[in-house]
């Protein structure tokens, strides 16, 4: 039976949680009860939403020694539509510095709704969220015959009803031998996220008889390692067990590295999104061995041979008795240790499952229809919803690919996503996978297509993909009209890409390593298509062993960009990020030892690579005056080395005057008047203004197409090209959710890459660019009358800040560019275009219902 400790706050009257309403314990907490909340107590917290979405709600809870956001805990969590519950352990909560919250010294805890009322009454209304009460109650156990140890660090929460493994050892019966380790991860629930690494053996006390033993093996990872458990093999009371996974079994290194990787890293490649996340992903973590045995003696000794800590671990260990109950689902260990971790997942993170939207005339009619116009080398993404009666098979022709224009065909596939640090998914359809001539299931689909044009396309072109079902019988049709222009483009002097890493995998196995070079032109090469490019490419650290690859990359870069930008006549040199090197070294080379290698490296890049090396990275206020010493003794070691930072909150700006490269976000602000102020400012020790670069926005599409010509900054740079946070298809085992423009795939270099829809996004960003950079020759240099008014008329709504811009639709960038292609064609064949331009009555109804359908 529950019983409560702390009578509710609000049994009589529920509280309407506003923005900061504070619920003050302090005077309502006995020692007694402090003591209790140590002993494996669980706040329990129960609520309504009366909104029809979602909302965030903030958990804070301060100790004597609270005296700022970092010496707090600050616990978000998305609550559903409706009645909520949460239960939170209060053993293992931790502050932001990561120290342990002083339970027995409690003083407050404030939960407040994260998202802002207003009070301008023309916004829909928010309901207020009602908590009915709070209370602290004690821990639920499993049956007595069912035991379940939940191992990890000292301060790390407990799945509840389960008893504690550490090395503090809150649990005398275990004694655990080896060069142990805890492993804190930040997992989806207390049971698989943390554990104990390096065990050798394990003992305890053990009556004699039938039992069960479950063993949870697996290490979640964290950033972009996921941990090589390649050797779980071992022995219970001297005998050992067999495995079930054939990876240990494997002598071959290279095979045990390809099997690994294929059926651990990828292990859901091929799950996508279906039931929710926990189905879908979460309960299929874990490594779980089980295994049945008789206890002869009374002492049970488990060994652990793996060849490394992390195939010495354990996250979770359930011993059952086997007798007549067993045969009773609701006594299984196993599934009641898993009714719980599903229990805790789905109270605690949100999940958002919003169907796919179908077009409405794809519910009505076998046939789908868009048109496009392109100018020559221009790329375009077009998307068809659709719902299929039956499975069919897609298949397609067209007159476009036929003269050299070129057509992915592309499926986007369901994934289960997280929205940035939140414990908050989303079905997202933003993983593009190249389209097979295979069977497509019965149901609903968008299918992507990434149009380019050739540099030397003219004339009028179609599209058309059928979809056939097993018969042969036609159940859609999907046409595209396009329409290639007689125009080109001017040639972006503002760059736009991307941040690239290396693959990480690749660099998990020594035999991996001579693939990571032929990945990155891989990447390079997939990059250019679409004419972008790493504006901050991989850089293995220049030291030792390494020093030879870092000289290669550097080679490929030179090469791979210099005819490029050869054509841009006010530029001779490639300029790129050198994002991590420098901060690696800083931690491996003494102060004297680090100049002497910054001067021999800035030598290596001098010439036809213009390297920034990146000294901030978003900086606290008591890392600057460091950052400002780096700066300087980078500039005094050799005149030619160049810095970077990146700056996304207004109290860094004492640190512009120290670099040659400010990149700037939305968080630091940005307007074009401080732009401006920046390339007034010469580079230290030079003469050259200094550069700006915008980055990491919240739409990639407006920040680098209309926004960065508006800004006049010199380049847009989105993070990440890969960055996988260990597992790369499970969005739950890390503390944010999975960056990657570039997904892993079975084989590397793969011709035509799994990409991230946002990629494309970015791409129509770049060629909307060069779209405003012609009406701008038109306005300025030509003085065509019609071009300067779209131009201020654009101006204006972009306003002279971010602020002002990103209330920009997609809709409305769409007929800014439909609008100035009108103009480009007038400008040529004035008889066949006469409508005005500024009203845009010729092009926003298309718009107008296109979008209407996608609805």
């Amino acid at each position: 039976m529950v019983s409560l400790l702390l009578i509710s706050l609000l049994q009589v009257s529920p509280w309407i949680l506003a923005e900061n309403l504070s619920l003050p314990w302090k005077n309502g907490i006995s020692e007694e009860h402090r003591v209790a909340m140590i002993d494996d107590g669980i706040l329990v917290i129960k609520g309504t939403n009366p909104n029809a979405g979602s909302e965030l709600i903030v958990i804070r809870m301060d100790d004597k020694a609270s005296h700022d956001y970092y010496s707090r805990v600050n616990l978000e969590r998305r609550i559903k539509s409706g009645a909520f519950e949460l239960r939170i352990s209060m053993d293992g909560l931790k502050k932001e510095n990561k120290k342990a919250l002083d339970v027995r010294a409690l003083d407050d805890v404030f939960i407040f709704n994260a998202n802002k009322y207003s009070d301008n009454t023309s916004q829909k209304t928010r309901e207020k969220i009602i908590i009915h009460s709070i209370s602290i109650a004690k821990s639920n156990p499993l049956p007595s015959h069912i035991m379940a140890y939940d191992f990890g660090a000292k301060h790390s929460e407990v799945l509840e009803g389960t008893q504690p493994v550490t090395l503090g050892s809150k649990n005398p019966h275990i004694t655990l031998s080896g060069r142990l380790r805890e492993v804190d991860r930040p997992g989806p629930e207390p049971w698989g996220r943390d554990g104990i690494a390096g065990i050798n053996e394990l003992r305890m006390p053990l009556s004699k008889g039938l039992w069960r033993i479950v063993l949870f093996r697996e290490d979640l990872g964290e950033w972009e390692n996921l941990p090589r458990q390649l050797n779980l093999s071992l022995t219970i009371n001297g005998l050992t067990q067999p495995l079930k996974k054939p990876t240990s079994e494997q002598k071959n290194s290279a095979n045990k590295a390809s099997q690994w990787y294929q059926g651990e890293y990828l292990k859901f490649y091929h799950q996508y999104a279906k039931t929710d996340p926990w189905n879908d992903i979460v309960r299929h973590r874990g490594l779980v061995q089980s295994y049945d045995f008789e206890q002869v003696e009374e002492e049970l000794i488990i060994q652990l041979l793996g060849d490394s800590p992390q195939q010495r671990f354990i996250s979770g260990m359930i011993l059952q008795k086997l007798d007549e109950r067993i045969y009773h689902a609701d006594k299984n260990g196993l599934q009641l240790v898993n009714n719980r971790r599903e229990k805790y997942f789905r109270q605690h993170w949100m999940i958002e499952d919003q169907p796919l939207t179908v077009a409405v005339s794809s519910a009505n009619s076998s046939e789908l229809s868009q048109s496009i116009r392109l100018a020559q080398g221009e790329g375009r993404l077009v998307e068809f919803d659709i719902e299929l009666a039956s499975d069919a098979i897609p298949q397609w022709e067209s007159s476009f690919i036929q003269a050299d224009g070129h057509i992915e065909v592309r499926h986007a596939v369901p994934r289960w996503r997280r929205q940035g640090s939140a414990q908050h998914l989303k079905k997202r359809y933003s993983q593009l996978i190249p389209l097979q001539p295979q069977q497509l299931n019965k149901g609903v689909h968008r299918i992507s297509l990434w149009v380019k044009s050739d540099e030397r396309q003219l004339g009028h072109y179609q599209f058309s993909l059928s979809l056939r079902n097993t018969s042969g019988h036609e159940t859609k049709a999907l046409t595209l009209a396009i329409e290639v222009l007689d125009q080109v483009l001017p040639i972006n002097k503002q760059k736009v890409g991307i941040y690239l890493d290396h693959s990480p995998h690749l660099q998990y196995f020594k035999e991996w390593k001579p693939l990571q070079l032929a990945q990155i032109y891989c990447d390079l090469k997939y990059l250019e298509s679409l004419d972008l490019r790493a504006l901050s490419p991989p850089m293995s650290l220049p030291l030792k062993e390494d020093l030879g690859l870092w000289l290669k990359e550097l080679a490929l870069y030179k090469d791979f960009y210099k005819q490029s930008d050869a054509l841009a006549s006010d530029i001779s040199a490639s300029d790129i990020l050198a994002y991590t090197p420098y901060k690696r070294l800083k931690e491996t080379l003494d102060k004297n030892a680090l100049q002497q290698k910054m001067a021999k490296l800035a030598k290596l890049t001098q010439g036809s690579l213009n390297v920034y090396w990146s000294i901030a990275d978003e900086a606290l206020a008591d890392q600057i005056p460091l950052i400002q010493q780096d700066a300087q003794d980078l500039h005094s070691a050799n005149q030619i080395a160049k810095v970077a930072g990146h700056l996304n909150n207004p109290n860094q700006k004492t640190l512009i005057k120290e670099l040659d490269l400010i990149l700037i976000n939305h968080g630091f602000g940005i307007n074009k008047a401080e732009v401006e102020e920046i390339h007034r400012m010469k580079t230290p020790n030079s003469s050259t203004s200094k550069q700006v670069w915008l980055y990491n926005m919240p739409d990639f599409r407006l920040a680098a197409g209309a926004f960065l010509w508006h800004s006049n900054a010199d380049a847009y740079v989105q993070w990440h090209g890969r960055m996988p946070t260990a597992n790369p298809y499970d969005p739950t085992d890390g503390r944010e959710a999975d960056y990657q423009f570039f997904y892993p795939q079975p084989t590397a270099c793969m011709g035509s890459p799994d990409v991230d829809k946002a990629l494309f996004e970015l791409a129509m960003g770049q060629y909307e660019l060069r779209w405003y950079q012609w009406l701008e020759q038109q306005a300025e240099q030509m003085k065509h009358p019609k071009a300067k008014a779209l131009k201020a008329k654009i101006e204006r709504a972009l306003g002279d800040d971010w602020q002002q811009a990103q209330k920009i639709s997609h809709f409305k960038l769409d007929q800014w560019r439909e609008q100035i292609i009108t103009l480009a064609q007038t400008l040529k064949e004035p008889d066949l275009y006469t409508t005005s331009l500024l009203s845009g009555e010729s092009n926003e109804q298309p718009i107008q219902q296109r979008y209407r359908d996608q609805k």
